[in-house]
């Protein structure tokens, strides 16, 4: 160890090493060859990387051909610590640029895929540089660096123009996608521009750097910024695409990204060709969590975007502030014509816009969008222009509905606007000019904050603007959308105008987030209290919603209101005839049918269907009626249609007559129906409703209620006729049904039982029996207020008939259990009557019962609650009443008594001494409900203390006030503090030690009220220094010293404390560079000028070969120039010299000395 500190030592003191840039100058705009840039970068990689090498250019053909490098093959790999600086070559940049030298594969080299190449380089710069493909090939990339850090690709007045490229600069190439690249800065460059500022075609992604971290894209200048473009119509173009896969790998920072344009022109005024929809910058994490929140490690500030930012799993803060996002660079006009937006998934958090007022972000027709699942998006303060939806929540997760921000206005008027959000919240208020288009909320501007309340209400009384609206932003850091009036039509019922009367009517939709709304037909408008409108005419109609009288407002419609009548006539009609008397005849007919009822009716009035045409007709006659389907006040009847039999019999079933049967008797009939055109004998067969013959006569007669018709038949080809049912009603017949009865019970308070929803057909009078006393009752349908018993129902007809019920018992209630499944009791507190009951679950449901609560002396304290406040300590009973009206008791709940702190008499006093604080009160036994507040004041009422003990204070009269954690208070007796006189104990202090001739500090260690009193002998009568501190300053002290320190009252004083200070000095080296041992007493040994007490000391000579030579211990002794008893020769040696001094100060110092003869 010892042999390598000396190499070491020797290599200071005899080795200088130097080293300077390597400069390689390109003189050659050849493919190949000496002075190429194919040969400069193959000398840079045989230099190494020791030393940097920067290629520069003198080529000497200054047009534009001669300074254009056309490349058969791939140039080789630049290798590290290279810089490329084109901006050297002597001529003019290409266009815009800073570039002066290009560089492009031949155009028929389509196999030929990168410009510039690097693979695990380190500190590479290109400056100046015109780099393209030289053919447009979907496969061609500028500037690759695979696994490569510290890259520098232009920087401002040196920036490089690249374009025609799928990715002008890029780490995804080929195999090596999973590649990580670091510390990358790109700045100055134009990307996806020619030399005259034109769009180049081709241009996928201008940056696209996947698994990077530390990037810098541009810079706080504005001539750091870059001007990116993508040009290509077979693909969606990104201007920058950046990712990390290993949270833990990003050092400083994600990404800064900074006063870059994007598809703007050089001025920042003016989109380039819109129709190559882009996503201007998109990032990319993952989604692990970080274990740094705090820092904002990827910054997007002051550029120009004419596309989309797009943030995905990103796990720490970003900042997007100072940015004109789809507006020129003065933030004054709208530019991006596909829009423009900032877009945020499954981050950690994101601030857009900031309180400063450079931080803005002006947004142009796009907005701010961001996914409900669980990212934290701040947005303030910025400025929209004539944009919809300026902010929009995407609400996919319903997990995070409940913590979503939201802002409603509730009040508008000319003296305050007020609303409510989530507690606490942030609210901006923006003044919404009034754009073109009416329907939509734009041109937001921030005026001022309010803040919500802790239920969430706020309120500006401000200056207003003519439309005002506003954000909410919660207390962890999420805004909601602006503040929008909306309505939904999902519901919407639109009722059309009837009979050419005003009566259409619009109903079911639902506004929301408005406070004022009317409805208009295009040329007036309607007022109307709820969002339902009726008495309408016919024409189309619209609903506005707004914010304010003058602001914000949305329209639905246009609803449309049409008149609905039945037509003067029909469109056409058609009948087909019945042959044989058969029902084969028909009637179509034709016409505008929408929202009209339409009913057939025969000669005899009967319906018989519905619709505009009606089939399987017998011969006769036949009206149509066509009315509104809610409206017969314009009911018309169209026809008579008459049918005529074609050939065969007929039956003439028009002027039949039916008799009803009477109380369910066989007295009904049909008949009067004819029979015509019969051939031979006809049969005639009456058939019942399950197909039974009753009958064989044209007439029926002595029949049942029921369903009847007839079948027949004569000698003829024809089928046999088979007539339609006639129904024979029961006249007369009366029926009690009691499927739907409801049977009530009788309460507990009162005879209250009934019985009801009996149907009763066809009833004249009705009557109830009590069954058991066989009274008659009630003479109505219901029996209401009777007591537990027996009853049954009469009825009877105006024709006689009778009907009655089975016989109905109604029972006597009795009360339903209940059961206290949890309460609580808060005790009474120092007499205060502040005690509490709650009961928390009631089984089977408090809502069942209404409630009473008694004190201990039945009084009633309160009703129907299940919360008691403000009670004295005692046994409260609760009683529940049910639906019955039984009354039950459901439980005792007691409530204790918390009574105030108790503070014993005794107490153990220590008397002050000598007039000082040193006196105490110590009160053992203090009870009360824990923790306790302790206040101890003078006599007079001033506060001396918060502790349990009175301690270190002077004579006098205390006491002490105890507060415990129910806020009760009591007061102690007043105690007195005696003063006594003793002697003092000596001050403490500790012996010290001080460098000789420096000043030394004394301080007691346990300080004491009084007089400090300093002395340099004890019997000196008067001290050489005094405070109240205890704290002396001795001046230069030279030797050891000892200073004696009392203390003392105005009564009373202490012993002297002796301190005692040593001197100890601190190691200096002073020694010659040359000596001669010649023996004439002068300068003959190499040692110490001056000799000093250390506690180590350690001196080695060494010869010019590190041989040790001499060795000592002693500060005293040296060395005389002699080895092993023989003189040393003249020369140079080496020396080490190894002390610890007195103040423990450990050094080694090294030198050379030359020896003299």
């Amino acid at each position: 160890m010892l042999s390598r500190a000396l190499l070491l030592i020797f290599s200071i003191l005899f080795l200088t090493v130097s080293a300077t840039a390597n400069t390689i100058v390109v003189t050659s705009s050849a493919d190949a060859g000496a002075g190429t840039l194919r040969d400069a970068l193959a000398t840079a990689a045989a230099n190494g990387t020791s030393v940097q090498d920067i290629i520069a250019f003198n080529l000497p053909d200054l047009t534009v051909n001669g300074r254009t490098i056309v490349l058969q093959t791939a140039l080789p790999a630049i290798s590290s610590n290279v810089v490329i600086d084109g901006t050297t070559q002597p001529g003019a940049t290409f266009g815009i640029s800073d570039a002066k030298v290009k560089i492009h594969f031949a155009p028929d080299k389509t196999d030929q895929h990168v410009v510039l190449f690097m693979q695990n380089a380190d500190h590479v710069e290109l400056y100046g540089l015109y780099i393209t493909p030289g053919n447009i090939n979907r496969s061609m990339y500028g500037i690759v660096f695979i696994s490569s850090h510290h890259i520098t690709i232009g920087k401002k007045g040196k920036g490089n123009l690249i374009n025609g490229c799928w990715a002008c600069i890029t780490n995804n190439y080929a195999a090596y996608y999973h590649n990580t690249v670091h510390d990358i800065t790109i700045q100055g460059n134009i990307i996806g521009y020619s030399e005259t500022e034109n769009l180049v075609e081709g241009n996928v992604y201008c940056i696209n750097l996947p698994n990077a971290y530390n990037v810098t894209i541009g810079g706080p200048a504005s001539g750091d910024g870059n001007l990116l473009a993508i040009g290509y119509t077979g693909a969606l173009g990104t201007h920058v695409y950046l990712s990390y896969n290993e949270l833990n790998t990003i050092g400083t920072f994600f990404a800064r990204i900074q006063n870059n344009k994007f598809q703007t022109d050089a001025a920042g005024k003016n989109e380039l060709d819109p129709s190559y929809f882009s996503s201007a910058i998109w990032l990319v994490g993952n989604s692990i969590s970080s274990n740094d929140t705090l820092a904002a490690k990827t910054e997007i500030l002051n550029n120009v975007v004419s596309g989309t930012i797009l943030l995905q799993h990103i796990k720490h803060v970003v900042k997007i502030m100072g940015n004109k996002i789809g507006t020129d660079i003065t933030g004054s006009s709208s530019i991006a014509r596909n829009g423009a937006m900032v877009m945020v998934y499954n981050c950690f958090k994101v601030w857009i816009g900031s309180d400063k007022a450079e931080d803005i972000n002006y947004f142009g027709s796009g907005s701010v969008q961001y996914f409900a699942d669980g990212t934290k998006v701040l947005i303030t303060k910025n400025k929209y222009l004539c944009g919809q939806n300026p902010i929009y929540i995407q609400r996919t997760l319903t997990q995070y509905d409940a913590f979503l921000p939201f802002c409603i206005i509730s009040t508008y008027t000319d003296a305050v606007i007020a609303g409510t959000a989530l507690p606490f919240s942030r609210i901006e208020m923006y003044r919404n000019d009034d754009c073109s288009d009416p329907n939509t909320c734009k041109n937001q501007t921030y005026v001022t904050t309010v803040y919500a309340d802790a239920a969430g209400k706020w309120s500006y009384n401000g200056p207003q603007t003519p439309a005002m609206i506003a954000t909410a932003t919660s207390p962890d850091s999420l805004t909601s959308e602006f503040t929008a009036p909306k309505i939904n039509s999902d519901s919407e019922i639109t009722i059309q105008a009837t009979c050419g009367k005003n009566n259409g009517a619009i109903l079911g939709v639902k506004l929301s987030e408005c406070t004022e709304h009317w409805w208009s037909n295009y040329h007036e408008y309607y007022n109307s209290k709820d969002t339902n409108i009726a008495n309408l005419a016919p024409g189309e109609y619209a609903i506005y919603a707004s914010i304010g009288k003058h602001g914000c407002k949305v329209v639905e419609g246009a609803y449309d209101i049409h008149d609905i009548s039945p037509p003067d006539k029909l469109d056409y009609q058609n009948i087909e005839q019945p042959s044989c008397g058969l029902n084969t005849g028909s009637i179509t007919t034709g016409s505008r049918t929408e929202g009209l009822t339409m009913t057939w009716r025969n000669s005899r009035g009967d319906s018989i269907g519905t619709g505009s045409s009606i089939y399987n007709l017998y011969p006769g006659t036949y009206m149509l009626d066509m009315y509104p389907s809610k409206d017969k006040s314009c009911l018309k009847t169209y026809g008579p249609f008459t049918l005529q039999n074609q050939s065969g019999p007929s039956l003439l079933m028009d002027k039949a007559v039916v008799t009803s049967a009477l109380c369910y008797s066989n007295s009904g009939s049909i008949t009067h129906i004819k029979a015509t055109n019969i051939t031979g004998t006809a049969t005639y067969q009456w058939l019942d409703s399950t197909g039974n013959l009753v009958g064989s006569s044209p007439d029926l007669v002595n029949v049942p209620a029921g369903k009847y018709r007839l079948q027949f038949k004569d000698e003829s080809s024809c089928e046999a006729i088979v007539s339609p049912f006639f129904t024979i009603a029961d006249s007369g017949a009366v029926k009690l049904q009691t499927a739907g009865a409801v049977v009530k019970i009788s309460d507990c308070s009162a005879a209250n039982g009934a019985i009801t929803n009996i149907v009763a057909d066809n009833a004249a009078s009705l009557y109830w029996i009590d069954t058991l006393s066989r009274t008659k009752l009630a003479a109505t349908k219901d029996l209401l207020n009777v007591p537990t018993g027996f009853y049954k129902l009469f009825a009877s007809s105006k024709e006689g008939c009778t009907d009655s019920t089975a016989t109905f018992s109604i029972a006597q209630a009795t009360a339903n259990p209940i059961s206290v499944v949890a309460a609580t009791s808060t005790s009474e507190t120092c007499a205060r009557t502040d005690g509490e009951i709650r009961v928390d679950s009631i089984y089977p449901s408090s809502q069942d019962y209404t409630y009473e609560w008694t004190n201990e002396s039945g009084n009633v304290v309160a009703g129907n609650v299940l919360q008691l406040d403000h009670l004295k300590a005692g046994y409260y009973t609760l009683y529940a009443t049910d639906s019955n009206h039984c009354k039950q008791r459901a439980t005792t709940i007691g409530v204790d008594s918390d009574p105030e702190p108790t503070i014993p008499a005794n107490a153990h006093i220590a008397p002050a001494t000598c007039g000082q604080k040193d006196g105490s009160i110590t009160i053992p036994g203090i009870t009360g409900s824990a923790p306790l507040q302790y206040t101890w004041y003078a006599k007079e009422g001033t506060y001396i203390g918060s502790t349990q003990s009175l301690v270190q204070v002077s004579a006098g009269d205390y006491y002490l006030v105890v507060k415990d954690a129910k806020n009760c208070i009591s007061t102690s007796l007043t105690y007195t503090i005696k003063d006594t006189l003793v002697q003092l104990p000596a001050p403490r202090y500790n012996p010290l030690e001080v460098l000789k001739g420096e000043d030394a500090t004394i301080g007691t260690t346990g300080a004491k009220t009084g007089t400090y009193e300093l002395y340099s002998d004890k019997n000196t009568l008067l001290p050489f220094e005094s405070n109240s501190t205890g704290v002396f300053s001795i001046k230069h002290l030279i030797h050891d010293t000892t200073v004696y320190v009392l203390v003392k009252t105005p009564v009373c004083r202490s012993d002297f404390a002796d301190v005692h200070i040593k001197v100890i000095q601190k190691f200096v080296l002073l020694i010659p560079s040359a000596f001669t041992p010649n023996h004439d007493g002068l300068n003959d040994v190499f040692r110490l000028k001056y000799p000093q007490p250390v506690k180590h000391y350690r001196m080695v000579i060494y010869n010019r070969w590190g041989l040790k030579i001499f060795e000592s211990t002693n500060t005293a002794k040296g060395w005389d120039g002699t080895v092993a008893g023989r003189d040393a020769d003249t020369g140079t040696y080496i020396w080490s010299i190894e002390v610890v001094d007195e103040t423990n100060t450990k050094q080694t110092y090294y030198g050379q000395v030359t020896l003299i003869r």
